[in-house]
């Protein structure tokens, strides 16, 4: 019998308003095609962070988001004579330095994986040396995860994946205070009461209460060993000292690499949004959109709308403020329509704005 013909169409981009801010579609990135970008807003200049034949670059970009220059950040890492594999990358900022938080892989995933650091100082072109994040027990892995600045003070986060008794493995959402100068990690907090035993992809972003004036650490997961349809995306609030306030963003489908930014007293979250396409009928692998939405942690209220919608594998998402807009980038790819093989195309990373309406200036920042 003949395989059913799967067909897929993309549909032009309409400029809408959403919630006070106005989605105007978006374009390819003015840089080479490559994999996990992350944007951000130093001192009123744009940079944006990818990642190609297993290098970090850093570029940045002039208000109309064309390109003004290029330059290796991360150098390559080499395991056996060969680039190992260099992504999953989350960048922050303190001052006038940019830190990267990526994953660095060789032989395999874990356990042989460990979760890196380094720095840019936009002012005089310095990059800061690479740390690494060791793991306190042999045969464990530290990776997955991002960074953010809370207060002034850098944060990282990762997964602690380590082996069981029955051939499987745990891994456990952690984060950490990080000392980049004086290269000293602060304890690890782990959270002790998950919703899966295999997280996955722990992400930050920060949330200031506007009420009670304090800054959190936001963690955004997902779960690896999710059955069909089911790899929820989950959001829990980090203090200094303790997990609190756990909550579902998206229950359903495969969502994945969540970051955001406030907006108003709200976070704006950003993410690998799958819950369009059910697996049982589209196939795991195949069609992913780039879900948005407007989240109150504190309140545990969550609305949400895609922000692509053109059948295609978009995925690793990043937004920030800059100069009073959203700048947002994401990957975009296409896999083998009826097949779970990896995907046949790569279109590279894309950009877009998301400008606030309607007088409300509490969301420009």
């Amino acid at each position: 019998a003949e395989s059913q013909i799967l067909r897929a169409s993309t549909r032009a981009v309409e400029s809408r308003v959403w919630k006070g801010l106005r989605i105007e579609g978006d374009r390819r990135l003015p840089t080479q095609r490559a994999l996990y970008p992350c944007i951000e807003s130093v001192e009123g200049r744009l940079y944006c962070s990818e990642c190609r034949a297993g290098k970090i670059w850093l570029s940045e970009l002039d208000d109309n988001l064309e390109l003004k220059s290029t330059n290796e950040w991360i150098g390559p890492h080499m395991v056996d004579g060969k680039p190992c594999y260099q992504g999953q990358t989350q960048m922050t900022v303190v001052g006038h330095k940019i830190y990267i938080s990526w994953k660095r892989t060789f032989h395999g995933d874990a356990p042989n994986a460990r979760q890196c650091v380094a720095s840019y100082d936009t002012r005089s072109g310095k990059i800061g040396k690479t740390f690494v994040i060791e793991p306190d027990k042999a045969g464990e892995s530290i990776y997955n995860g991002g960074i953010a600045t809370v207060n002034g003070k850098l944060w990282v986060s990762y997964c602690r994946w380590r082996p069981t008794d029955k051939k499987g493995y745990r891994t456990t959402v952690t984060v950490r205070e990080l000392d980049y100068e004086g290269r000293k990690l602060g304890p690890a907090f782990e959270l002790d009461s998950q919703p899966t035993q295999t997280p996955y992809g722990p992400f930050l972003s920060v949330f200031k209460d506007e009420k009670s004036g304090k800054e959190e650490l936001i963690v955004c997961f997902t779960d690896y060993q999710a059955k069909v349809d089911m790899q929820p995306l989950w959001l829990v609030r980090f203090d200094g000292k303790r997990f609190h306030g756990l909550m579902t963003i998206s229950p359903n489908g495969y969502n994945q690499y969540a970051k955001g930014v406030q907006v108003g007293n709200r976070l704006l979250l950003i993410w690998k949004y799958g819950a369009p396409y059910p697996a049982r009928i589209f196939g795991r692998y195949m069609f992913h959109e780039i879900g948005m939405a407007l989240v109150d942690p504190v309140g545990n209220t969550v609305e949400i709308t895609p922000l692509t919608d053109d059948l295609k594998y978009n995925s690793s998402p990043d937004i920030t403020w800059h100069n009073g807009r959203l700048v947002f980038v994401y990957n975009k790819l296409e896999h083998l329509y009826g097949s779970r093989e990896d995907p046949a195309e790569m279109y590279g990373g894309f950009i877009g704005i998301l400008t606030p309406v309607g007088g409300d200036k509490s969301k420009a920042k």
